[in-house]
């Protein structure tokens, strides 16, 4: 059951318009992504987010290309967008993540990529302490229906 959760919310194209395009295809794929991500992967970390009350699946979210020199990471993140509440529990795990990072792992900068298009979701992570930066052109987003993507970077000293 959890699996198929994880796969519906990682193939939601919906979501790659906002921040988080993904290649899987299946659910054996996804299957196999997670298992190498338990062995083997040593720049990236990813967690599951649960509702409080059922314990369904309702979203992912992932520390990547982690630069444990430089002390920074990017961030991806998907919540269904079949929740009413959807970009304030995004902005709750967005917190929860930047707090792990910075705490845990010791990590100073985390940047994250956004659609300009979507205003109230650059406006919310602005809430939480991100500051807009220009795109590097390696930036993993690309144009989508005319929308650039945008670049909003967090110090460790700007946190919320």
């Amino acid at each position: 059951k959890d699996a198929q959760l994880f796969f519906d919310c990682l193939t939601d194209r919906e979501l790659d318009t906002y921040n988080a395009p993904t290649n899987s295809n299946s659910v054996k794929e996804i299957g196999v992504w997670v298992e190498s991500l338990m062995n083997e992967c040593s720049d990236m970390v990813a967690f599951i987010i649960e509702a409080v009350d059922d314990k369904n699946i309702v979203g992912i979210c992932k520390l990547l290309n982690i630069d444990w020199r430089n002390r920074k990471a990017k961030i991806r993140i998907r919540i269904s967008t079949n929740l009413p509440v959807s970009l304030d529990l995004e902005c709750e795990a967005l917190k929860i993540l930047c707090s792990f990072a910075f705490e845990e792992l010791g990590l100073h900068n985390l940047s994250i990529e956004v659609f300009t298009k979507d205003s109230k979701r650059v406006k919310s992570y602005q809430k939480l302490g991100f500051v807009k930066e220009p795109l590097p052109k390696e930036a993993s987003l690309s144009l989508v229906n005319g929308h650039e993507p945008e670049l909003l970077q967090l110090s460790k000293s700007r946190e919320s």
